[in-house]
């Protein structure tokens, strides 16, 4: 049986998180019982505000704020009774991230399938 760590970060700032990324994807390749995909990049969400300049007269001056949330992925998939890297996962959890980072880890069992015989 396998077990899959997805990995998800998000941030405002995409510099920040390349470096970040990429810091945890290579620190996971050193592992060679771990078997890293990614990073994958996430769609950009956009967060677009109108704010009205003047709050009187000028209806027509109007000013326009965005903020984007950047977001990566990485696929981390490993044995089961793997006790190494639940040590691992447990220590990204309890890490201490840059300003303006998070991150999510999220945890997938995957079992394979039995072909089943049938007497016809």
């Amino acid at each position: 049986m396998k077990v899959t760590y997805n990995i998800k970060l998000k941030a405002f700032d995409s510099e920040l998180l390349t470096k970040s990324v990429n810091n945890i994807f290579l620190k996971l390749k050193a592992c060679n019982h771990l078997l890293v995909k990614g990073p994958i990049n996430l769609p950009t969400k956009y967060k677009r505000f109108t704010i009205l300049r003047s709050p009187h007269i000028n209806k027509l001056s109007r000013e326009q704020f965005e903020i984007r949330t950047h977001k990566k992925l990485l696929v981390v998939t490993s044995n089961l009774n793997c006790e190494k890297t639940r040590l691992l996962v447990k220590n990204y959890k309890k890490a201490v991230l840059p300003t303006g980072l998070s991150l999510k880890i999220e945890r997938n069992i995957y079992m394979p399938r039995t072909t089943r015989t049938s007497n016809l």
